[in-house]
């Protein structure tokens, strides 16, 4: 059993997973991912970064869940026809010549 081939580096994990170095070290702060410091630097077992992968495999590249729209203002309860409506002027009257 070779050490250097169980453990891969945070880089290593990122670019497997598909995600930056820094949403790597979140998860290891967030304690998603458990991680092990070995001479220095930080490392992550091969089966962990599988089981990880699997648990957000269903995520998709967009990350979470989906934005919803909002919308802007009250709905009308009662719209007010079109063919009835005159149009205002608007803003400050035109100077006559």
């Amino acid at each position: 059993m070779d050490a250097v081939q169980d453990f891969l580096t945070v880089p290593q994990a990122a670019a497997i997973l598909g995600v930056t170095k820094v949403a790597i070290y979140q998860a290891i702060r967030d304690d998603r991912i458990p991680s092990e410091l070995v001479f220095g630097r930080r490392v992550l077992r091969k089966e962990v970064v599988a089981a990880y992968q699997q648990r957000t495999e269903g995520v998709g590249p967009q990350g979470g869940r989906p934005k919803q729209v909002r919308r802007r203002g009250r709905p009308r309860t009662r719209p007010v026809p079109i063919a009835g409506v005159e149009k205002q002027p608007v803003g400050r009257p035109r100077k006559e010549t």
